[in-house]
C-alpha cells in the first residue's frame, strides 16, 4: 500500500512476480490511497488522485512516478 506525504517518488524496472489471480484478488503491485493532489504516471499512463477518498490499484507496472501537483 502506498500512503505518503512526500513530494516526489519513483520506482524503475520493477518486476512483480505473482500468480495473476492472486494479483487481481489479493495482492496488487500497488494500492495508492490517502493521497491528495498527486499525479501518478505508471508505464506511460497518467492517473490523478484529487482527494483522500480516491484509490488507485495497479495489478502490475514496470516504472512508476508520483508527483505532487
Amino acid at each position: 500500500m502506498l500512503e505518503s506525504h512526500m513530494d516526489n517518488f519513483s520506482i524503475s524496472n520493477f518486476n512483480y512476480i505473482c500468480d495473476k489471480v492472486r494479483i487481481h484478488m489479493l495482492a496488487p503491485a500497488v494500492k495508492a490511497t490517502n493521497l491528495c493532489g498527486d499525479r501518478i504516471c505508471a508505464d506511460n499512463r497518467e492517473y490523478f488522485l484529487e482527494c483522500k477518498e480516491d484509490v488507485l490499484v495497479l495489478d502490475n507496472f514496470k516504472d512508476i512516478t508520483i508527483n505532487k501537483i
